[in-house]
């Protein structure tokens, strides 16, 4: 492991001392150097802060977000490292986690990042880190690892969807004519075809690979279909964003 980082708040804290000590009323609160709307549109995007690489993690991930939603964190960071991140974020989180620093091209300084936050729900900074720099945190047997974005390698895995239902094809056809009948011939016109969800198998498939993690098909995310069952290899997050989708398909 020489080429990983292990960082942890000591374990007697039990939580931070960040997170002990109350502010001071008279204290000037730190302007935060994300803007509000900014921080409100990376939050409405619904991205995961906590990403896991394999299925096995996922509900151990899920467990670690609760407790961290429950956390606080303020930061002020001019040009810092990963590993200056996973440090301060260790020393807010008690023995909640650990941080691992991945190194990349046998350095662990392959970004810097400038950021102020103010008291925020350290699940939320996590996002808005992800969001302002190229790192990125996984989580993989019980701890955190703090990578690069092109080191992220979510695994991917096959599942079936039954979309027949939503792109099966109907005909729409014109009610008859009431009135007097009269000696002209009726008037046949074209019936119109749709499907029930208003997406043919073409329109689903572009609407999955624009909705859902878009870089991903470009990475080994694949869409195969056959009479309108889509056999999909996506990742847990990938997996999770379709049924989300085809949920609103169902009311």
């Amino acid at each position: 492991m020489s080429n990983v980082l292990f960082l942890m708040a000591p374990l007697a804290l039990g939580v931070s001392l960040a997170a002990q000590a109350p502010r001071r009323t008279d204290e000037t609160p730190v302007r935060e150097s994300v803007s509000k709307a900014r921080v409100e549109a990376i939050l409405a995007k619904g991205s995961e802060a906590l990403v896991t690489e394999r299925r096995e993690d996922a509900r151990e991930r899920d467990r670690l977000v609760l407790a961290l939603s429950k956390l606080r964190v303020s930061v002020n960071w001019k040009a810092a490292t990963p590993e200056r991140v996973a440090r301060d974020l260790a020393s807010h989180v008690g023995d909640a986690c650990a941080f691992f620093v991945r190194s990349r091209d046998g350095a662990r300084d392959w970004e810097t990042i400038d950021l102020e936050l103010d008291k925020r729900p350290l699940v939320q900074a996590l996002s808005i880190i992800a969001s302002v720099s190229k790192i990125r945190f996984v989580f993989r047997s019980g701890v955190v690892l703090v990578v690069h974005e092109d080191a992220v390698r979510p695994e991917l895995f096959l599942e079936t969807y039954d979309l027949r239902m939503l792109t099966r094809k109907v005909r729409d056809y014109p009610a008859p004519e009431v009135g007097v009948p009269t000696d002209r011939e009726p008037q046949v016109e074209d019936s119109e075809e749709r499907t029930a969800s208003g997406f043919d198998e073409d329109r689903f498939e572009e609407l999955l690979r624009s909705s859902v993690l878009p870089g991903s098909w470009e990475n080994g995310a694949t869409i195969l279909r056959s009479g309108g069952i889509f056999f999909v290899r996506q990742s847990e997050q990938g997996h999770r964003e379709i049924r989300s989708l085809l949920r609103k398909f169902s009311h």
